[in-house]
């Protein structure tokens, strides 16, 4: 009879661990797919706040009363944003002028830069490429 009562013992412990290793395994699982959806949300926030951010320069340049800011050799952005010239060259897009090679376009490329995540170690970019028609010098 003690010797049943310790085989029983001995069975209860080891299907008692069983059972907690895999309540363990699943409570990881769990953490870790709360964690994998704050991720992938984080970083769709991300990408709408540089999209946003972008497209906010971008119709504020359309509408500046004095005339485009980004013809000047070296143009002045907000923080988050960069501009580079890439080329001065004819146009992509058919312009109406009155005579050959009068119109001439300056191609930028516009990127917006978000951080997001724990410390912020994400990076989230948004490159536009930006075709300016303006009269040859």
């Amino acid at each position: 009879m003690n010797y049943q009562q310790g085989i029983a013992l001995l069975t209860s412990v080891l299907l008692l661990l069983v059972l907690t290793v895999i309540a363990v395994a699943l409570a990881e699982r769990s953490r870790l797919s709360v964690q994998m959806t704050a991720a992938s949300i984080a970083r769709e926030q991300a990408q709408q706040q540089a999209d946003s951010l972008q497209q906010a320069l971008l119709s504020a340049q359309r509408q500046s009363p004095a005339g485009s800011l980004w013809l000047a050799d070296n143009p002045v952005v907000p923080a988050n944003h960069q501009l580079r010239l890439l080329v001065e060259s004819g146009c992509r897009r058919r312009v109406n002028a009155t005579a050959v090679g009068v119109v001439n376009c300056r191609h930028n490329e516009l990127t917006t830069t978000v951080h997001y995540g724990r410390n912020q170690r994400g990076q989230w970019s948004v490159i536009t490429g930006i075709e300016q028609p303006l009269l040859r010098r």
